[in-house]
Formats: C-alpha cells, structure tokens, sequence
C-alpha cells in the first residue's frame, strides 16, 4: 500500500528541481511523505500496465540524460519529465479513488436490484401502482 519508493523518490526529485525552496514546495513534499505511507493501493504494475511504466521511466531517464549532457537546452526536458511525473503521482490516487466509488455505487444498484426481486418488496410495489 502506499506510493511505491521510487516513484515517491522520482517526485520528490521533481518537486526539487521545479520550484525554489518554499513552505509550498515543503508542503508538496510532505504531500509525497503522506502518499507513502497512505492506505491508498496503487497498481502494481502488470502486463500491458508494466509496459507503460517502463516506458514512463524510460522517457524520464532520457530528459535527465538530456539535462546532464546538453546543460546549455536541457532546462525544458527537465521541467517537462518532472510535471509528468508530479501529474501522475497526483492523478493515480484519484483515479483509484473515482473506481473505489464506482464500485460501491455499483454494488449499491446491485443491493437494490436484488431488493426489488424480493416477492415482499416487488409485491409492495405493485400495491403502491394499484
């Protein structure tokens, strides 16, 4: 449970280098420390899913690659690796979050559905029509 430690390194990394030292950037980091050790269930990465993480960190590795050997036009790549790696951190715990509620709205329909074929309960309606 919790964000995995690289993912929460690589965030952490990225915060660094996006924003100068502030109580916001301290508050953002913070943030990361809670999701570590939260109870929100990140996915582990299997099948089709462990293919786009690697690619992930594969195109991240490249924009630092990039910063460290053109330091003159690295700043972009950079900035740009960094805020997709601050959105993902950030969009995951709500996406798991938006299924978590959708399961329970579905399960909830499904109580009901299962409630109205009650011969008691589908009967109480039909008084209720008459």
């Amino acid at each position: 449970m919790g964000l995995p430690i690289p993912m929460g390194a690589m965030t952490v990394i990225s915060i660094v280098l996006l924003f100068q030292p502030s109580i916001w950037s301290l508050l953002a980091v913070l943030g990361v420390a809670w999701l570590m050790v939260s109870r929100i269930e990140y996915p582990k990465p299997k099948g089709q899913l462990a293919a786009v993480v690697l690619g992930w960190i594969m195109v991240n590795v490249a924009f630092l690659t990039f910063w460290v050997a053109w330091p003159s036009g690295g700043d972009l790549p950079i900035k740009i690796g960094a805020t997709m790696q601050i959105a993902l951190v950030a969009a995951i715990p709500l996406r798991v979050l938006f299924l978590q509620a959708r399961a329970a709205q579905g399960s909830s329909a499904r109580r009901a559905l299962q409630g109205l074929a009650d011969p008691q309960v589908a009967g109480f309606f039909v008084i209720l029509r008459l």
